[in-house]
């Protein structure tokens, strides 16, 4: 309240007890206020925005150029942006902020802070310490508050806005008078420019158009502009004045895409002035101070020879610049920043007139225009692309410049930008001119080590473009793939290289489907760093597995593992390990990193205690306080390996950390040891030369013969849920069922559902353990005798229900499609093992209402489809005595299938696959709409069914795909 009482008793009388002079901060604070003031009340707005007003028109006074003092003042203190700001508000407008630059000039402080910002990510993942922040607000940084406007009425709004014209008018007509005696200084210069913005500024609102003086305030402000600058072209202290236009327009021209959108009333203004201003000027000052520039029958004449790499000796005097051939440096060069800005006015001047072709040549000092075009939307012919490229021929071939740092990457910026058109392959020239600067850059720069860490990171940003572009461009000159080329640039690069690509490695792999994932990242693996005593480098491995597990389920598994094993190796880097596990497991919405250790539990212990011990399990970067936490957060999985394993000494181990007899261990995780042991056994038997004992007749010993049986007994589902979890190669199941005479009719039922729709897509392999299906009924008639059932009798709906929700519980969103198919596959061969027991009663409503979400995935959908229509079709006795489920089901199954069927291609699916993938779904929807209207039910009245076929009618339309 006590700050509400200070600004109450200060706005009524501001020109007493308001701030002293107008300048940025007290700019910036009368635009909060009175917008705090005024989104409500609109009187305590009307009146808050008149007495700012009256303030401002007050201290602001542009026609006092005579008064050096006061024109300091404004020129240092009072820009465009923050003038805009706050007239904008008062007018109630939306508040959006100043419009700030996109380019700042910075000293050798300034250009330390700004790579410090660059690398804080870097720092803070490399220190372990997140309590690093970036506190800066001096390099463009503020935070912005929601847009928001004072709530005033039409007419006030008007006349305010007829306020602020008639102040410009008067302020425009005594600066026109002053400016034609005035003698002209760099400070001057830039209080009239910032006028003329704000003029023009005002202008372009689109309540102005009624003010009856517009074009007479339209007119004084275009002479007072042309009167300007026609008195700093012909200044003899032209090169001082030019001082002040560059620093007036330097603190608010935003990007190239930004300053054409005019989607503000500041940027239609500095566009105004640029247009008025004769384009000869724009142009002159664009090549005011190059010393590089050229003919164009010069470049011409460089572009007609072949483009070789020049021999040291042959130095190309004409292109020795006045330069700083480091890039950084160079950005914050002035006179590089200076090009820059009027190359970019010359573009905008011209650009209005599009029959003015005649473009500025872009040059090695103009890398700030050159960066702001490419990233607006500016469209560039193929003419114009051509000869950019020729030229980058001529800045690279000289000896000089070919290890320039600023050459090679203003280079590599024009290739990024015009990658869309030389990557066409009908492009002729433009394309050839591409393909020798592409080779020089991977032949001599990469290959050579010529390429600085700055260069190299501008590399690796083409070549992602290329990879995603045309990933064979350049091999017809054998040259390798630029997925091999940044591999390499990879490599080489220095640290700061290596974290940049590879904090975008994740997106080359969206470029490529599913299956060649894992060829991919073991080009990955090779290129990161691997020696022990490179803690750095280490980290910065950890940090790319963290960064690609968080990114593809296909590579997640062996990501995880790969992190998890290297603080063995490398103890020191266990705090990098912990925290990579800990982004991982905030990716995957897990809720902590124990949560992702008992996601892929199952291999990184079948992976680990292969060669190691139970006691040297890490169990720190997972986030268990202890070893013994662990264990016993998956005692199932330990036991049970251990088990198939028969590894005494790490029975023994787990044993003593978990404080209690072997033997009560293993009986409380029976489950998964008998699974685990009788699959291991039947897929490798014990040699009988050896007379050793199997798993589970070592298991039966231990235990004691009547006690295991009894222990098999009481958790027969879960000893079967474990074989079938740990089946592999689905497919194989069928030479299996061909050879038991007592599946024939599951076999029937297997082909059935595959003739309907299945997939022939190869899936990568699950964690580990896993065998071999072709070992399945094997396996399940061993586990019966165990326990004196027959295999044929076992499948009550309590055991089918268990198993198949036991399946489906493996399912997690991070395990990825792909292993969600392999579930489906497992589904497949319950269905048709369980025989009537899966059509009917509950069974059959709990399988339908869990497969219909796969429907749509585009990786499960075919196998899916097959067993959803089975069902359907088999349990149609069943299903036509409960007309609600079949409604609900199938109303859901047809409008989820309809929007599939209107889905695009996956980046990561093969187009083939995908058209197949999309033809069975349409099928499926035309047959399931027909089965919808066909379906009848005998507790259903002729109206029931006909309001059903009136429901389900529509459905049945649209059954095409965008394929």
């Amino acid at each position: 309240m006590e700050i509400a009482d200070i600004v109450d008793g200060m706005v009524p009388s501001m020109e007493l007890n308001g701030p002293v002079d107008a300048v940025e901060s007290t700019l910036n604070l009368c635009s909060l206020l009175a917008l705090e003031r005024g989104q409500d009340n609109s009187v305590l707005a009307a009146e808050t925005a008149e007495r700012f007003l009256n303030w401002f028109f007050h201290n602001w006074k542009p026609s006092l150029i005579q008064d050096r003092r006061h024109t300091l003042r404004n020129a240092q203190h009072c820009p465009a942006n923050c003038i805009m700001m706050l007239l904008e508000v008062c007018i109630g407008d939306e508040y959006r902020g100043p419009c700030l630059p996109n380019a700042t000039l910075l000293g050798v402080l300034g250009r330390a802070r700004l790579k410090s910002v660059e690398d804080l990510n870097t720092v803070q993942y490399l220190l372990l310490d997140h309590t690093i922040h970036d506190s800066s607000t001096a390099l463009g940084k503020t935070s912005m508050r929601k847009v928001s406007k004072v709530a005033l009425t039409g007419p006030k709004k008007q006349a305010l806005i007829v306020k602020v014209l008639d102040f410009l008018l008067a302020e425009a007509t005594v600066l026109l008078h002053e400016l034609e005696t005035a003698q002209l200084m760099p400070d001057s210069v830039n209080v009239i420019i910032t006028f003329c913005i704000v003029s023009y500024s005002a202008l372009a609102h689109q309540h102005a158009q009624s003010f009856r003086r517009n074009g007479e305030l339209q007119s004084t402000t275009r002479k007072l502009a042309t009167l300007l600058f026609s008195q700093v072209r012909s200044s003899n202290k032209r090169t001082m004045l030019l001082d002040g236009v560059f620093q007036s327009f330097a603190t608010v021209t935003p990007s190239m895409a930004e300053l054409l959108s005019g989607k503000r009333l500041i940027l239609s203004g500095i566009v105004s002035l640029i247009r008025v201003v004769d384009l000869e000027f724009w142009r002159e000052l664009c090549a005011h101070g190059d010393a590089e520039k050229q003919s164009d029958k010069e470049v011409e004449e460089m572009s007609d020879g072949d483009f070789r790499p020049q021999a040291s000796n042959g130095k190309d005097k004409s292109l020795l610049i006045t330069f700083s051939h480091n890039a950084a440096a160079a950005m914050s060069d002035p006179m590089t920043f200076r090009r820059s800005l009027a190359a970019k006015f010359c573009f905008v001047s011209s650009s209005e007139d599009q029959s003015d072709q005649h473009h500025p040549c872009p040059a090695i000092s103009r890398t700030h225009f050159l960066r702001d075009l490419f990233d607006s939307e500016v469209s560039i012919g193929t003419e114009d692309a051509t000869a950019l490229l020729l030229y980058l021929q001529s800045i690279l071939r000289p000896y000089t410049l070919e290890r320039s740092e600023l050459a090679m990457g203003t280079s590599l910026d024009i290739m990024i930008g015009l990658v869309n058109l030389w990557t066409d392959p009908d492009s002729g020239d433009l394309s050839e001119a591409a393909t020798e600067v592409y080779a020089w850059f991977v032949t001599l720069a990469v290959e050579m080590g010529r390429a600085s860490p700055h260069v190299l990171v501008c590399l690796s940003i083409l070549l992602q473009r290329l990879i995603r572009k045309s990933p064979d461009f350049g091999t017809s000159l054998d040259i390798s793939s630029a997925r091999t080329q940044l591999f390499k640039v990879l490599e080489q690069g220095n640290l700061d290289v290596k974290f940049y690509v590879g904090n975008n490695l994740s997106e080359i792999f969206g470029l490529f489907v599913l299956s060649e994932h894992e060829g991919i990242l073991g080009d990955v693996l090779a290129t990161l760093p691997a020696a022990a005593n490179w803690l750095d480098g280490i980290a910065l491995r950890l940090h790319v597995l963290c960064c690609l597990a968080q990114s593809w389920p296909t590579l997640l598994r062996r990501c995880v593992y790969h992190i998890y094993e290297i603080p063995d190796a490398v103890p020191a880097a266990s705090g990098h390990a912990q925290w990579c596990l800990s982004q991982v497991s905030n990716s995957l919405h897990l809720h902590d990193s124990q949560a992702l250790f008992r996601l892929f539990a199952p291999q990184i212990l079948y992976t680990w205690l292969e060669a190691e011990t139970v006691t040297s399990i890490a169990f720190s970067i997972f986030g268990y306080d202890s070893l013994k936490s662990l264990l016993l957060d998956v005692q199932d999985e330990v036991v049970g390996q251990i088990v198939m394993r028969q590894k005494e000494e790490q029975g023994s181990q787990l044993a003593r950390q978990l404080g209690r007899p072997l033997d009560h261990i293993i009986q409380e995780s029976i489950g998964k040891a008998v699974g685990y042991s009788i699959a291991q056994d039947i897929e490798s038997p014990p040699s009988r030369n050896t007379h050793a004992l199997g798993a589970e007749a070592s298991l039966r010993k231990m235990l004691g013969k009547e006690n295991y049986t009894a222990l098999v007994i009481a958790d027969f589902h879960n000893v079967l849920l474990t074989i079938f979890r740990t089946m592999a190669d689905e497919r194989s199941v069928e030479r299996v069922f061909e050879n038991h005479p007592s599946y024939l009719n599951a076999n029937k039922k297997y082909q059935e559902m595959k003739t309907i729709s299945s997939s022939a897509e190869i899936l990568p392999a699950n964690q580990q353990p896993l065998f071999r299906a072709r070992h399945l009924l094997d396996e399940i008639t061993h586990v019966c005798r165990r326990t004196n059932q027959e295999a044929e009798n076992v499948w009550t709906p309590f055991l089918y229900v268990y198993l198949f929700r036991g399946l489906l519980n493996t399912l997690h969103p991070a395990l990825g499609s792909q292993h969600a198919c392999s579930t489906i596959r497992k589904l497949r061969i319950l269905v048709s093992i369980a025989g009537a027991t899966a059509l009917q009663d509950y069974p059959i409503e709990m399988a339908l209402h869990s497969l219909r979400p796969f429907l749509t995935d585009t990786h499960c959908s075919e196998d899916c489809i097959g067993i959803f229509q089975y069902l359907l079709t088999a349990g149609s006795h069943y299903l036509k005595e409960i007309p609600t489920f079949v409604a609900g089901i199938g109303l859901v199954t047809l409008t989820s299938l309809r929007e599939f069927l209107g889905s695009s291609q996956d980046s990561t699916t093969q187009e083939s696959q995908y058209k197949a993938i999309m033809s069975k779904a349409a099928n499926f929807h035309a047959w399931l709409g027909t089965y919808m209207i066909n379906y009848r039910s005998e507790s259903m009245s002729e109206t029931a069914i006909e309001s059903f076929r009136q429901i389900m009618g529509p459905m049945k339309v649209h059954s095409s795909c965008n394929c």
